[in-house]
């Protein structure tokens, strides 16, 4: 994103097969403004724990689960 100049972003969409934990947590979310945020996740992924807490601590308020993605709106 930075290659490209983009600072803002309305609907980030993360969906990596599995691996949604480990960008997650790489991401900057201080240089980027992430209108919002939706999260694949396997149902039974221990990590959904883990990065629902990540974001409500980065300002991120919970908007929805469908049993598949989380979704959060920045506060």
């Amino acid at each position: 994103m930075r290659a490209i100049n983009v600072t803002q972003v309305d609907l980030f969409s993360l969906d990596t097969e599995g691996n949604e934990w480990k960008v997650l947590k790489s991401l900057d979310l201080n240089s980027f403004d992430f209108k919002s945020i939706m999260i694949e996740y396997f149902p039974d992924e221990p990590k959904k724990e883990r990065m629902k807490k990540y974001l409500e601590e980065k300002g991120f308020q919970f908007a929805f689960d469908n049993r598949f993605d989380i979704f959060y709106i920045k506060k």
